[in-house]
């Protein structure tokens, strides 16, 4: 018995003595497996077990595929997602329209009126659906006067000046508004015929936007209560801008790629526009300044939201698409709503918890001057410093009622 237990011993020391191996260890090129066909990972590879002629080894083994950390969004990804989102949610919603075309308006716009109309109405269904006729008035160069008579069948009509400047810019005319009163808003477009032909040839995603723009007025008249007055110059023309952006990429193939492009070109048209703004041309504390003046629509200066320096078209799509993006679509409609019933500025707090002043100058004007100097990298930012200084608090206005403003203007 001893001599078997002795016997026991040793051979499990010798056993003990021989180092331990994982299995793993073994899963390498040209060492011996046990079966053909299975598999080990390691380090990275999975090698497998193959036949060679009458041996079992394990094969050179393959990388394993690395799934990489998806790339994060951009902002602008991000509010076009969210765009989508909402449209995606809204059920098919089709508008009560009325379509005034004159006899010689402008075939391949008047047909984009007809394709872009329902996907922005289904969009804005949430917050606005007409419930009398929406009268789209459209005609050509040549019966500005007819679209003229036609508004005023419903007590609006183009201004002499707005006229004039249409004939000016002759067949590549490309004008259109939304103008409301107590009888409702009504929309107007006046296309010439070289604008009408861009559209086949490259201009589609841009003359898609332009429509979408202006429905986006109507959206807001319903929402505040006017067209001009209750929020800030910035949010009247660059929301427009924004949201017709990002319905018209919706409708493009390679959405994000379409809206990158018009956002891009938004940008480019005013450098090459004379007089107009290129935000990062200024330093922070001078495009603070303008931004402030483009608050009140037409600007101090008459201008700086309006052609020709375009600042609430440029600088205020991104505004617009920072905010989408960063807090969503419907505090951005909680925002306007609440500004139909106090000042804009104290709405924008209590929306989005933070001062307007401050907003501008740690995200906002920040993000336009980045976006300017992607989009117009030959424009050279100033030298001079870059920071902000210290701004006041403003001074607290005294509320009117956006509609109320609508009627007294009406009756000037």
């Amino acid at each position: 018995m001893a001599k078997k237990l002795i016997a026991f011993l040793s051979i499990l020391s010798l056993f003990l003595s021989i180092p331990l191996m994982p299995a793993s260890a073994a899963a390498k090129a040209g060492a011996k497996c046990s079966k053909a066909g299975i598999t080990e990972v390691v380090k990275g590879k999975t090698y497998t077990c193959v036949k060679t002629g009458k041996k079992l080894a394990w094969n050179k083994g393959v990388l394993l595929k690395v799934d990489a950390k998806p790339t994060p969004l951009t902002r602008r990804e991000k509010a076009l997602a969210e765009v989508k989102r909402v449209y995606d949610l809204n059920s098919s919603y089709q508008p009560t329209v009325k379509y005034i075309f004159s006899s010689d308006a402008p075939q391949n716009f008047a047909e984009l009126i007809k394709e872009v109309i329902p996907f922005s109405s289904r969009f804005w269904s949430s917050e606005f659906k007409p419930t009398t006729e929406f009268p789209i008035i459209l005609g050509s160069l040549a019966s500005v006067e007819w679209v003229n008579d036609e508004m005023k069948r419903y007590g609006h009509e183009i201004p002499a000046w707005n006229r004039e400047f249409i004939k000016k810019l002759g067949e590549n005319a490309s004008r259109g508004d939304v103008v409301n009163n107590s009888r409702g808003a009504i929309t107007y477009y006046v296309i010439g015929k070289e604008k009408d032909r861009s559209i086949k040839a490259g201009n589609e995603l841009t003359m898609r936007g332009f429509v979408a723009h202006e429905y986006v007025h109507a959206a807001a008249v319903s929402i505040i209560g006017d067209r001009q007055n209750g929020i800030p110059g910035w949010s009247v023309e660059g929301s427009a801008n924004f949201y017709g952006f990002a319905i018209a990429a919706l409708m493009a193939e390679q959405s994000n790629a379409a809206m990158n492009r018009v956002n891009i070109e938004n940008l480019r048209r005013s450098y090459s526009n004379q007089d107009a703004l290129i935000p990062h041309s200024l330093n922070k504390d001078d495009l603070y300044k303008a931004v402030l003046t483009s608050e009140k629509g037409g600007g101090g200066d008459g201008t700086t939201c309006a052609e020709p320096k375009l600042l609430c078209y440029t600088a205020g799509a991104l505004f617009t698409e920072v905010l989408v993006a960063d807090h969503g679509h419907s505090k951005f409609v909680d925002w306007w709503k609440l500004s139909r019933k106090k000042n804009w500025e104290v709405a924008f707090e209590e929306v989005y918890g933070i001062q307007i002043d401050k907003w501008y100058e740690e995200v906002a004007i920040p993000y336009v001057i980045q976006e300017s100097k992607a989009a117009i990298p030959e424009v050279s930012a100033p030298k001079s410093a870059s920071t902000f200084t210290q701004h006041p608090a403003r001074l607290p206005r005294p509320f009117v009622d956006p509609s109320i403003q609508n009627q007294w203007n009406q009756l000037e």
